[in-house]
């Protein structure tokens, strides 16, 4: 036993992946949020690419019933902004939090625009 108390075998035994606990904002079996739409049958994942102005793209696997205020949360945390500075557009439309990638009729790898908004006086 060392001074913990803890036997030599037990202190320097590496842990199983069992004791590793996934955060709620990682974990896949999160409830959806209020007011997405579910649209039956149209769940299918699609992979979206979000660009900035400097040209970086970052991408997004969601399902098509996903709301943009998922998008622009996980976006803005990313990037270390608030999500309300942001402005994201669909071929020079506005994307509004309550979209969904259905309404907005998006498919596989199309890409998304963000501009971070200006502030002035």
């Amino acid at each position: 036993m060392n001074r913990l108390g803890l036997s030599s075998s037990s202190a320097t035994a590496p842990r199983s992946r069992a004791n590793v606990i996934t955060p709620p904002a990682l974990s896949n079996n999160r409830a959806p949020l209020a007011g997405s739409v579910d649209n039956a049958g149209d769940d299918s994942a699609i992979t979206i690419r979000v660009k900035d102005q400097t040209g970086e793209e970052t991408m997004y696997k969601i399902k098509k019933s996903t709301t943009f205020d998922k998008i622009m949360h996980a976006y803005a945390m990313r990037k270390g902004v608030e999500a309300k500075s942001l402005r994201f557009y669909l071929d020079g439309e506005h994307i509004g939090p309550n979209n969904t990638c259905a309404e907005l009729e998006l498919e596989d790898e199309d890409q998304v625009d963000v501009i971070l908004a200006q502030v002035g006086c």
